[in-house]
């Protein structure tokens, strides 16, 4: 009698260790990180650089409309003389003197009869003097007053920033700030540049204002004269 013996082949479980990745894959998989990581920081810089901008259009359009406001009321009021409240010394001296312009045009000082100047309030009427110019990228106003025939300086504000350049020219071109002269100022031209968007210098933008001295017009044509600007 034979016996057989049958011999089965061993099967061994499935592993349970998973298998890394290549040095191939692991490269690849690299590459796409970076390029992903590099897509997604150019995208955040982009949308930080058009938040900037937008906020810097904002600050601009809002600094454009103060100091088109305080300027055109100051300006306008230049020249006033209230008769009733200023002595004979400071009337003269207002008639013959109502604006000064220095520094090529690059600041400008009004003069009127006022309650007050940039940096003090009074309660009565007196000779005051505003005085506009650009300092360190800011719009500022110097005011002082006359008391006793001198002047009394009040300190300085600043009105605005981020303002690279202002030019003041006035109308008509080489006028005298002068109620006796043949040629008397009537008005005054404002250029402002201010820095552009982003805060490149190529980039400023340019704000041009006019302000006619109302009450010097009013009074040539009270005299016969012509108040055209």
């Amino acid at each position: 009698m034979s016996i057989r013996v049958f011999v089965f082949p061993r099967v061994r479980p499935p592993s349970t260790v998973a298998l890394g990745f290549s040095l191939v894959e692991l490269m690849v998989a690299m590459v796409l990180g970076i390029f992903l990581i590099g897509a997604v920081i150019v995208t955040f810089i982009a949308g930080k650089a058009a938040s900037n901008d937008a906020e810097d259009l904002s600050r601009m359009q809002e600094n454009v409309r103060i100091v088109s406001e305080h300027l055109i009321r100051d300006l306008r009021a230049t020249g006033f003389a209230d008769e009733l409240s200023l002595t004979f010394g400071d009337l003269t001296f207002l008639n013959e003197e109502f604006g000064l312009l220095q520094d090529q045009g690059e600041r400008l000082s009004v003069r009127y009869s006022g309650r007050g100047h940039c940096g003090e309030r009074f309660d009565r009427f007196v000779v005051v003097e505003n005085e506009y110019s650009v300092e360190d990228g800011e719009l500022i106003c110097k005011g002082r007053h006359r008391a006793g025939g001198d002047w009394e300086e009040g300190g300085s504000v600043s009105i605005i920033s981020g303002v690279s350049a202002i030019l003041f020219e006035p109308i008509p071109k080489d006028c005298d700030f002068s109620r006796s002269s043949e040629n008397t100022c009537v008005g005054v031209s404002v250029k402002i540049d201010f820095d552009g968007v982003g805060g490149g210098s190529d980039e400023e933008r340019r704000l041009e204002l006019k302000a006619a001295f109302r009450n010097v017009i009013l009074e040539q044509i009270s005299s016969g004269g012509s108040g055209d600007s």
